[in-house]
């Protein structure tokens, strides 16, 4: 269910009039839609990263996770078609993740893995996130066997690198035994006069009062207010 882009509009208008005291320039609908917009973008980022924009444990907030539910997609990579040896590193896969779907966040990644020691064979395995200046470290060569029993990515350009340690004999091969998934959070779909505000009614006023805090720096800022513009053009074009 969907709040209709008109009912948006009102609510804005509405709390931009109690907000401004009636003293300030209003807006057309476009130009409404405009920061209604920036501001479900804005929110997605607030409440999945916070104001400090730290890497969240999505399960960690039950808030968090019913706001943003809708939003929540996955990938299965389950075809060798998907599947690309990295050069640099010994043991690691890749796959591409241009999506039909623009997504903002990689919320996990699990790979399903068969190993020498401890002995796993075909089960899933959550993988942790690591920073690509790090990744080396987790490298298997001739000098070097690490061990970890949970693989590692990290996103390199458009894709999505897994790397396993030297106990995986089974990995990421896109066989019947060997696969990757991802679960990610795509773009909010953006409110249109076909297509409405797809959160739910608990966050819709969070998401008003945010359009209206950036409406406000625009009447006060010409070069907000050109900012503006030039979105709408963007969007039309």
């Amino acid at each position: 269910m969907s709040v209709a882009a008109s009912t948006m509009i009102t609510y804005f208008n509405q709390y931009y009039d109690k907000e401004t005291n009636l003293s300030a320039p209003g807006y057309e609908d476009a130009e409404v839609l405009v920061f209604i917009n920036n501001a479900q973008k804005s929110f997605v980022k607030d409440r999945m990263f916070g104001k400090r924009f730290g890497e969240p444990a999505f399960e960690d907030n039950q808030k968090r996770v019913t706001d943003l539910m809708h939003l929540i997609q996955y990938k299965n990579y389950d075809t060798a078609s998907d599947y690309y040896s990295y050069s640099t590193f010994s043991k690691c896969r890749y796959v591409s993740t241009t999506l039909a779907d623009e997504f903002y966040y990689i919320v996990s990644v699990e790979a399903c893995v068969t190993r020498s020691y401890p002995v796993v064979t075909k089960e899933w395995i959550t993988c942790d996130l690591i920073k690509n200046i790090n990744a080396y470290r987790f490298d298997t060569t001739t000098f070097n066997k690490p061990f970890f029993i949970k693989p590692k990515y990290f996103v390199l350009s458009s894709s999505l690198m897994v790397m396993f340690d030297a106990y995986t004999t089974g990995y990421g091969n896109a066989t019947t035994d060997h696969k990757i998934r991802m679960r990610y959070l795509q773009a909010p779909t953006a409110v249109s006069v076909a297509s409405g505000c797809r959160f739910h009614d608990s966050v819709i006023q969070e998401i008003i009062a945010i359009a209206v805090r950036e409406a406000m720096q625009v009447s006060q800022d010409q070069r907000f207010k050109t900012k503006v513009i030039e979105e709408e053009q963007i969007k039309t074009q």
